[in-house]
């Protein structure tokens, strides 16, 4: 795998908080941002808890990718229980599972994006270059099932 030339390459590494229970999902993401991306700091939180207590401790991310459906509390409660706009930091919600609806849910409470599992390496890179220039990221071809608004 090469690294591929993208905006996300900086001088500075890209600190990204990932929120999934499946370990072997995280180990895969951490590995894929390495190889492809360069310069990226991954933390990692195998549930909403341990997210929670990260981002009280230090909410110096620049982006995160939260996984819809976990134990316990699920994405769409971790959305609906911290303020978006006041924790400044872009979420991305990822899943193996397309369900519509709560996509939906997600981006109207201020999610920047949903980002399939099935997407390939090159995909995923892609989605979060596009959620760190500042804007939406819905898979193509889906745009269209889903109302947007600003946040």
């Amino acid at each position: 795998m090469d690294v591929i030339e993208s905006p996300i390459q900086q001088e500075q590494a890209i600190s990204i908080l990932v929120i999934d229970d499946q370990q072997l999902f995280i180990d895969g993401l951490i590995y894929v941002l390495n190889n492809l991306v360069g310069q990226v700091a991954v933390d990692c939180a195998n549930s909403i808890d341990e997210a929670m207590a990260k981002l009280a401790k230090s909410a110096n991310y620049d982006i995160i990718l939260l996984d819809m459906n976990m134990p316990g509390m699920g994405g769409l409660d971790f959305l609906q229980q911290i303020n978006v706009d006041e924790l400044l930091i872009p979420i991305v919600l990822i899943s193996a599972e397309q369900e519509n609806d709560s996509i939906q849910q997600a981006l109207e409470l201020g999610a920047m994006g949903f980002i399939p599992k099935s997407h390939n390496a090159e995909q995923i890179v892609a989605a979060i270059e596009t959620v760190l220039e500042g804007n939406l990221y819905i898979p193509d071809g889906d745009q269209k099932l889903f109302k947007v608004t600003s946040h």
